[in-house]
């Protein structure tokens, strides 16, 4: 007889537990060995037990699933994401191949999703899968994006997302940020700032200028080996070809 696997179930909903462990009841290997209700409970539980596997409601309060699983380091059970995400952001489990059931989920797509379990540890390192571990990387980068940063205008300080900033120019002793109709000066230099932007999301293009690559519409060619960026409200700047290479590994390349 093979083994228990030896489980974790984390919602906060006391419903949502009592349904799934009725539903793993029909499945004799697995044992649940302790219900979780936050966050906090999920990584004591988990550190303490080391169980194989767990199911990990996302969106919880105080901290979601996601921060669950980066708090628990390398030594990390076999995850199955429990989630009521729409099927747009769902593309980022299947991207990186991520088990997760859809709230409400069939037993059906419970039994798919624990026969891909047990073939997993069949085979288990005993490391974060690599999987698992890019899809954390990409969701991280992504809450980079969105995540507000603050600038000092006129002795107020403003939070602003940087997925609304679309460039930013230096301008003496200041750089001015360019946000949709708005500008803002901050009195900081370009490098400084630079550093506090994401770097997947943000380029150098020239000395005196750093651009959102969401915002290019159009690259052309100009002259001395430089280049014109088109924005999408047509603002246009010059990229210096000793800043070209950054901007080809990002997009392909110019």
């Amino acid at each position: 007889m093979n083994a228990a696997i030896r489980t974790v179930v984390v919602d906060d909903m006391d419903l949502a537990r009592k349904r799934l462990r009725r539903q793993l009841g029909r499945h004799p290997d697995i044992e649940v060995i302790a219900e979780c209700a936050n966050g906090d409970e999920a990584i004591s539980s988990i550190r303490s037990l080391k169980p194989d596997l767990v199911f990990l409601d996302v969106q919880m309060p105080e901290f979601d699933g996601f921060e669950v699983v980066s708090r628990l380091g390398e030594q990390t059970p076999e995850i199955i994401f429990v989630t009521a995400f729409d099927q747009f952001a769902l593309k980022a489990f299947e991207v990186h191949a991520v088990d997760y059931l859809l709230k409400p989920f069939s037993p059906e797509r419970l039994d798919n999703a624990l026969s891909h379990v047990r073939r997993k540890l069949s085979h288990k390192t005993g490391y974060i899968d690599p999987n698992l571990s890019q899809l954390l990387r990409s969701l991280k980068g992504q809450a980079d994006r969105t995540r507000p940063i603050m600038l000092k205008v006129d002795g107020n300080a403003l939070l602003i997302r940087q997925a609304d900033i679309d460039w930013v120019e230096s301008a003496g002793n200041y750089v001015k940020v360019h946000a949709g109709r708005d500008g803002y000066m901050v009195r900081e230099t370009m490098v400084d700032f630079e550093l506090r932007l994401d770097q997947e999301t943000f380029v150098r293009v020239h000395r005196s200028a750093i651009v959102n690559i969401g915002r290019i519409r159009e690259i052309r060619p100009a002259v001395n080996g430089n280049h014109a960026l088109i924005l999408r409200d047509g603002q246009c700047l010059v990229m210096s070809r000793t800043h070209r290479q950054k901007l080809s590994e990002m997009l392909g390349e110019i």
